[in-house]
């Protein structure tokens, strides 16, 4: 463990030294009760994958891992302070959410405890989807994304959404993957086994994302995976895969970053996680996915291999190739796939009947 400590801390002073890495800044809340402020979220796939926390209080992981940002759905998120302490609430989509709240809870007693705030903070939270109730599509990303940036726009100032680093590491205590979704596009999160909490977070990364084509086939899951991080842990292959991890990042911070290397790789990645699992009895890929996957071998065979796949840790299936008329080939002869993009963050909107929604939800919150 030791040897990952000073691996991570390498390449987090080669990634400061080259400039891709910034320091965040020193803000100080501003706390005005009664107060809302917005922000929103999207999703994330793996392209370097990441699974199990060293750190679960603070949500910090064994390795550095990297995405990619996706319009397959978006949460919108509205936070509110009140000075009545100790009334902390969390909505998610109309209702509370076992799973968010225990994280949102841990994540707003440290925040509150961080700056010394004496009083309530009240979430809600909604997300649109572009499929059903698929499994597998970043979407714990997105709500943590969505919170930090309301959070920040509520006890701080709107525009220090603008920080990166410091939205992001906010995002990472409700949901490690959170961290990337704040940084956009294909971005890194640096992490490693004692890293200091603060200086966890994400950065984006400088790849050319021009002829990058993408969709998803969302499938349902068979079971639940809530506990896949501690699954993984388990495995006696995981620390072989986190040393792999260290290995790679090196190896892509002194060769540059190719997207289309990275996007062959998360094929690979993809087995060598699932694997993890497997050993546990948790098979993460279901019948649909793998019927998918035949097909898609079989259509790398006959036309070449500028088409991969990829899944996180669901059995939701990600497509991706350099070449648009390739992917649309597949995807025409094998329907039920949801054509994705990057999402432009700078061009985000809160939708006017979310703020209407979620104000009337939060004054009644506020009256109770």
């Amino acid at each position: 463990m030791p040897e990952f400590r000073e691996i991570g801390e390498k390449i987090r002073k080669k990634a400061m030294d080259m400039g891709m890495i910034h320091p965040q800044k020193d803000h100080t809340p501003s706390l005005e009760p009664g107060k809302i402020g917005y922000g929103f979220g999207y999703p994330i796939t793996g392209l370097e994958k990441f699974l199990g926390y060293f750190d679960k209080q603070f949500n910090i992981a064994y390795f550095p891992s990297i995405s990619y940002l996706t319009d397959f759905s978006v949460t919108y998120s509205a936070c509110m302070y009140s000075s009545e302490p100790g009334s902390d609430t969390v909505c998610l989509d109309g209702k509370t959410d076992e799973n968010y709240d225990r994280r949102s809870l841990k994540a707003i007693n440290y925040l509150k405890n961080l700056y010394a705030i004496p009083g309530s903070l009240h979430f809600y939270l909604k997300r649109e989807k572009r499929y059903g109730n698929a499994k597998g599509l970043g979407e714990s990303a997105s709500v943590a994304a969505a919170a930090a940036r309301s959070v920040i726009s509520t006890i701080f100032k709107e525009e220090w959404t603008d920080d990166i680093p410091f939205t992001s590491r906010l995002a990472r205590l409700v949901s490690g993957s959170g961290t990337r979704s704040v940084a956009g596009s294909v971005s890194m999160w640096i992490s490693y086994p004692w890293i200091t909490e603060s200086q966890s977070y994400a950065f984006p990364l400088d790849v050319n994302t021009e002829r990058m084509y993408f969709c998803t086939y969302p499938l349902q899951a068979d079971f639940p995976t809530e506990n896949a991080h501690d699954i993984a842990r388990s495995s006696p292959g995981y620390m072989g895969w986190v040393k792999e991890k260290f290995d790679r990042t090196l190896q892509y911070l002194e060769t540059g970053y190719s997207l289309w290397d990275m996007a062959e790789r998360s094929q690979k990645d993809m087995y060598s996680m699932h694997s993890l699992l497997m050993y546990s009895g948790s098979m993460v890929l279901n019948s649909s996915s793998l019927r998918l996957i035949e097909k898609l071998k079989k259509f790398r065979e006959k036309n070449g291999g500028n088409i991969v796949y990829t899944a996180d840790t669901g059995p939701s299936l990600s497509v991706i190739s350099n070449d648009r008329k390739l992917l649309s080939q597949f995807t025409d002869a094998n329907p039920g796939s949801i054509s994705g993009k990057i999402p432009d963050q700078s061009e985000v909107k809160i939708p006017a009947s979310f703020k209407r929604e979620s104000e009337k939800y939060l004054s009644e919150v506020a009256g109770k």
